[in-house]
């Protein structure tokens, strides 16, 4: 997989708490919070580059099922699972 580590900070996308960055070759959306605004977005890319940043250099086969899981979840319901759902 090839990684874009020349990624400019995030700006603010017009007047509101919007952020732009530039991950994995595309422009992205996050919210005021940090999440994607259109979940379509991700790729398992984007989530390499985004562990990294958060100084998690390799995500195992345990944290993709997670991920996975979580992000499935989220499609289907549009919300994220309770802890008791986990």
């Amino acid at each position: 997989m090839a990684f874009d580590q020349t990624e400019p900070e995030s700006v603010p996308a017009g007047g509101d708490s919007t952020q732009v960055r530039f991950l994995a070759g595309r422009q992205v959306f996050f919210d005021s919070e940090g999440f994607l605004i259109d979940p379509s977005q991700w790729s398992e890319e984007m989530a390499d580059l985004l562990a990294r940043e958060s100084g998690i250099e390799h995500l195992e086969k345990t944290q993709w099922q997670i991920i996975h899981f979580i992000r499935e979840y989220y499609l289907q319901n549009g919300r994220s699972p309770l802890h008791r759902e986990l």
